[in-house]
């Protein structure tokens, strides 16, 4: 589903969806991005950002279209009620999460926790114990480490 030749669109510029566009452009894929909010860190974070290969919407300025795009890329803090997230279910394109667009890339061995109550603390202990065996192991997702950024540092580790 992933092309280094696709153009993708991420929804969500809080920290996985920076790591998200950070993850695709290293992989030669263009991105546009889109978030609802239009405050001085974006502003800032999108006129750094500015190349060919990245196309940033802010706030009002949205244009919803998804013309030479693949595939959505949804950051968790999207909420479903979002003009975002009604484009994305609209649009008829494939979408995903960005630990799944992270886990696509990477060729590490990843272990995913899931539930309801005790994910984080789970993850880190996991994380704790594959470390103290002597494998060099991420604990990302929702930890506050993004696993697209783990897989853009994925020399660093033997699994996430």
């Amino acid at each position: 589903m992933i092309s280094s030749h696709g153009n993708i669109i991420i929804l969500g510029l809080g920290v996985s969806g920076k790591a998200a566009l950070e993850l695709a452009l290293s992989r030669g894929i263009k991105v546009k991005a889109l978030d609802e909010k239009k405050n001085a860190e974006l502003l800032e974070y999108a006129s750094r950002k500015q190349s060919p290969s990245i196309e940033i919407q802010l706030g009002g300025e949205i244009n919803y279209s998804h013309k030479n795009c693949s595939l959505i890329v949804a950051s968790p803090g999207i909420s479903a009620s979002s003009p975002l997230a009604k484009f994305a279910k609209s649009s008829g394109l494939p979408v995903i999460s960005e630990i799944e667009f992270a886990a696509q890339i990477s060729k590490k061995p990843l272990i995913a926790i899931t539930g309801t109550n005790g994910k984080t603390t789970t993850t880190e202990l996991t994380a704790h114990i594959l470390n103290s065996i002597g494998l060099r192991a991420s604990a990302s997702g929702n930890t506050g480490f993004s696993l697209s950024e783990a897989v853009l540092n994925e020399n660093l580790f033997d699994c996430h």
